[in-house]
């Protein structure tokens, strides 16, 4: 799989030119290319706080909320201060006194010992040399932020106080009221209401006084204060700045809902200005070739299909699109949504080359050169597998799977779902990786969007067209005039039949295997046969499994099924002593899942069924990078688990079913896979908490 990223010659060369590049990308919403540039930035500069910070925002904008919190913990020792360690000791011997005034009972010998610790933690800071300052300036802006970030993700009230020390003294340095505002919301979501009207007062005023920018923190500070009138003013004169991508949005939303539950008035025309973002998913019919014998989208149909996408995408209001490349429908969506602003997200089965020269080149016209011109204005091109063959219906079928769940993928982000929009044709058939599969596949009625290929067409028939019809079947046919010559093209060979078929792929392997003694492996046989004995979900039952030594291999049809599985053999892991069976260490696997067409046979020596193909190494690549105990996902099965998830959810919502998600995936980056097999974007795959799991 790759990406639109940096080019060796355009890399930042300096620290701070790689501060400024991942600011960039994080504040134009390209989350997950930021997180792979702090990766990249790491290696040469491995010690910058800054940039260490910058990687932990972008994890959280991109929900890898476990892996952000990892990172922050790592780096705790180097962002104290003094002043800091001062608030929240101050903070805790209030909250412990304020305790301890409003109970009705006897304070208790636990009460007691808990005021006594936070009146010696305060002590002790206080005895701290005063010069003790590791982190200032907008690092604490930007530490408020993470802090703050992480307490909307988990509700930890340790993080809402200590984004809100940070930002105290962040204030106490500089005065700016836009700080002031973070600081007021925080106080109001930790009961300190007085201190946060406060707050709120002094950055409204100091605002005014110095003639500050709008910012998302006054908006905040003026509907603390019941100020509605202020706030959609601020508002209004934000979004003039163009300071309103989806992404904001969804943060500003999520912020004004957070407000509104903590009993802050929100108007609701406030709320209807943050809507989520539309994300599509946009298809159709390629353009006819020559001579076609069923005609379903004409070159001379192209200028009514371009006013329909237009009208479509302008109807839905559309942000952001996932797409091929194809020469018609999809490239007329492209070239749409580029002049429209949209981000552009472009998946394609195969080499770009292959894929041109098979699905775009054949049409002429010009289309070529329309779709490198679109790839090159895209946001994001994505190549989905090491194949050429751009006739081979099962990579079609996988690659419509995968802008099926991609964009599932980037609209649970935003809050949001996607919808399909489709240049279609009723009577085409299903194929695989056709329209019409794509339109059979898609479960909701609500969310779909059809442009009518028929309609299309016979809108642009002329107005006496029937009257020519009756006059055909009625008077002697005429020979009809020569058509005019068609220029030449090349035409597209025939679909090949490789037999290929997607299937989903799991590799483990044991940590430190080396380490048991040679005598030892009859007890680890005994020892996995436990484990197998614990692994009772049927649902995750797989078409087939391999062993050598230590090393598993198990296929499945299913991304759902594969996920469950290596969720049972992890937590079958956890339960099963490894000490019981005398061995040495305790026993714990790395796992890697990825999905993709293979190549199906029998193995000519054992007779057992096997799959074969560059998707197979993929996979092996992949459980070669995880950590222990952790299960590694490429993106490909990520999206192909999204796509199924979300099916399964449609499906019981009609049904007016339950249905609880049993998996929850966490960006980690664009990782450097072994044996010259490039970077692969990976995630982390856990299983998701059922809802008696988690905290009330």
């Amino acid at each position: 799989m790759s990406f639109h990223g940096l080019t060796a010659s355009a890399a930042p060369q300096t620290e701070e030119e790689w501060a400024a590049t991942i600011s960039h990308l994080i504040a134009a919403g390209q989350t997950f290319q930021a997180v792979d540039a702090c990766r990249d930035a790491d290696v040469q500069f491995p010690d910058a706080l800054r940039l260490s910070l910058l990687g932990v925002q972008a994890c959280l904008r991109c929900g890898a909320v476990d892996e952000a919190r990892a990172r922050l913990d790592r780096l705790a020792p180097r962002l104290d201060t003094r002043q800091t360690r001062l608030t929240l000791a101050f903070d805790a011997l209030r909250n412990t006194l304020s305790t301890l005034t409003t109970s009705a009972a006897e304070p208790t010998d636990a009460m007691l010992e808990q005021l006594d610790r936070a009146a010696r933690a305060l002590v002790r800071v206080g005895q701290t040399d005063r010069a003790t300052h590791l982190v200032s300036g907008d690092l604490l802006d930007l530490l408020a932020d993470l802090y703050g970030d992480l307490w909307r993700r988990r509700r930890d009230a340790a993080d809402l106080h200590r984004a809100r020390a940070y930002a105290l003294e962040r204030h106490a340095e500089t005065g700016d009221p836009a700080v002031a505002a973070d600081a007021a919301v925080m106080s109001w979501h930790l009961d300190d209401h007085n201190r946060a009207l406060d707050l709120a007062r002094r950055a409204l005023d100091g605002a005014d006084t110095l003639g500050c920018a709008p910012s998302e923190a006054l908006i905040h500070a003026a509907l603390l204060l019941g100020r509605a009138g202020s706030a959609n003013a601020l508002f209004a004169a934000l979004a003039d700045t163009g300071a309103a991508d989806a992404n904001r949005r969804t943060r500003m939303r999520r912020d004004f809902e957070a407000l509104a539950a903590a009993g802050v008035a929100v108007p609701t025309a406030l709320l209807d200005q943050v809507r989520p973002p539309v994300i599509a998913i946009c298809a159709g019919h390629e353009i006819d070739r020559p001579g076609c014998a069923d005609p379903r989208f004409p070159p001379d149909l192209e200028p009514a299909m371009r006013r329909a996408i237009d009208d479509t995408l302008d109807t839905l209001a559309v942000d952001m699109a996932f797409v091929s490349g194809s020469a018609g429908a999809d490239i007329l969506f492209i070239e749409a949504l580029h002049r429209r602003g949209a981000e552009v997200h472009i998946m394609l089965p195969c080499h770009p080359d292959a894929f041109a020269a098979a699905r775009v080149q054949p049409a002429g016209g010009g289309w070529r050169k329309r779709f490198e011109h679109g790839l090159a204005l895209a946001h994001s091109v994505t190549v989905l597998t090491e194949e050429h063959d751009a006739h081979d219906p099962v990579l079609l079928q996988f690659a419509n799977r995968m802008i099926d769940g991609s964009a599932r993928l980037q609209a649970e982000l935003l809050d949001t779902e996607p919808f399909l929009v489709l240049a279609w044709d009723y009577a085409s058939e299903a194929g695989p990786g056709s329209p019409a599969e794509i339109m059979d596949d898609w479960g909701d009625p609500l969310r779909l969007r059809l442009i009518d290929l028929e309609d299309l067409r016979s809108r642009s028939r002329p107005a006496n067209g029937l009257a020519e019809a009756v006059a055909a079947e009625t008077e002697t046919p005429q020979p009809a005039p020569a058509p005019a010559p068609t220029p030449a093209m090349h035409a597209p060979p025939p679909p090949t039949a490789t037999g290929r078929v997607v299937r989903t792929m799991l590799f483990a392997d044991v940590v430190h295997f080396t380490r048991i003694p040679e005598a030892m492996t009859p007890q680890f046989w005994h020892f996995m046969a436990d484990v197998r004995a614990r692994m009772t979900n049927t649902a995750s039952q797989p078409v087939s499994v391999e062993s050598w030594g230590d090393a598993l291999f198990v296929v499945h049809t299913a991304a759902e099924a594969s996920a469950a599985y290596a969720f049972d053999l992890t937590a079958a892991l956890r339960t099963v002593d490894a000490g019981r069976f005398g061995l040495p260490t305790p026993v714990t696997m790395r796992i890697g899942l990825h999905a993709g067409p293979v190549l199906p046979g029998t193995h000519p020596m054992t007779g057992r069924p096997m799959i074969t193909g560059q998707n197979v190494n993929r996979a092996a690549r992949i459980e070669a990078i995880a950590q222990p105990g952790q299960v590694y996902a490429s993106q490909q099965f990520v999206a192909l688990l999204t796509a199924e998830v979300s099916s399964a959810r449609i499906e019981a919502q009609l049904r007016h079913l339950p249905y609880h998600q049993s998996h929850c995936a966490e960006y980690i980056g664009a990782l450097e896979l072994p044996k010259r097999f490039g970077r692969q974007a990976i995630y982390t795959l856990r299983r998701a908490e059922t809802p008696t799991d988690r905290p009330a």
